[in-house]
């Protein structure tokens, strides 16, 4: 903000009729601003002048500014500046490496699919039993097509 006393009385003229009705003690004070006339609360001004130390337009101009009623130029650059904080995604034209990602076998399963299919072969004496997966067996019983998938839960969280 512009704070020199020139700008600001040229900027922000309180009329004398105004001022009269804030020394009756009447709620709000009309100001005019860039031709524009707003109503400002006397107490807010009051309680602005104290606590910043500052002049009668420059409280009313900043309760203006804090009211979204009138914006700066300082003010506009900064909400610009927010607006385009967003994220745009686009694709890069960078080409990014692939990165193998390993498997991790679980011996446990392997070991019990092994015995399933040893006992599968041996006790119901089926011969063709198929492994799709590392965790899958699929085999054929009396004409009905079967598959066994073993799947290891996590561990209850205490």
């Amino acid at each position: 903000m512009d704070t020199s006393k020139k700008s600001v009385d040229k900027r922000l003229i309180m009329r004398y009729n105004d001022y009269r009705k804030q020394e009756k003690g009447e709620k709000n004070m009309e100001y005019k601003y860039n031709g524009k006339v707003y109503e400002v609360p006397n107490n807010v001004v009051d309680k602005m002048m104290e606590t910043l130390d500052c002049s009668m337009a420059e409280a009313c101009e900043t309760w203006l500014a804090d009211n979204d009623l009138i914006t700066n130029d300082e003010q506009v650059a900064l909400d610009k500046e927010a607006k385009s904080g967003k994220r745009h995604y686009e694709k890069s034209d960078k080409i990014r490496k692939k990165v193998e990602k390993v498997r991790k076998v679980d011996e446990e399963k392997g070991f019990l699919l092994e015995i399933m299919r040893k006992s599968l072969e041996n006790e119901a004496n089926i011969a063709e039993i198929a492994t799709k997966t590392e965790t899958e067996l699929h085999f054929s019983y009396n004409g009905s097509n079967f598959t066994v998938k073993l799947t290891k839960h996590r561990p209850k969280k205490a």
